[in-house]
């Protein structure tokens, strides 16, 4: 899949994209994607970890706050990881890339 979506990059920057471009179009599949499962995981979330904490002597309770910061964690995660990979696919020679193929 990754090796797919370089090849689309590559091709793209060939036909004359920039950078913005190029980041543009992976960025918005990748927060598309960490939206989606964010608004399935969060409900699914509460649920099964307040049903599982019910049964600890200490009873705590899950609150928004706790969610928010697990999602800004992983939106921080995905961020990092998709700043590396632009930057490789921006400025990598797309020709070495594509020779190999």
């Amino acid at each position: 899949m990754l090796r797919q979506r370089r090849v689309i990059f590559y091709i793209r920057k060939i036909l004359g994209a920039n950078g913005i471009n190029i980041s543009f179009l992976f960025l918005t599949e990748v927060l598309i994607l960490l939206l989606v499962s964010t608004v399935i995981g969060i409900p699914v979330s509460i649920y099964f970890l307040n049903d599982w904490v019910g049964v600890f002597a200490h009873k705590i309770t899950i609150g928004w706050q706790d969610i928010f910061l697990t999602f800004s964690i992983g939106l921080l995660i995905t961020a990092l990881v998709s700043v590396g990979f632009i930057f490789q696919a921006v400025h990598y020679s797309p020709v070495k890339f594509l020779r190999k193929e």
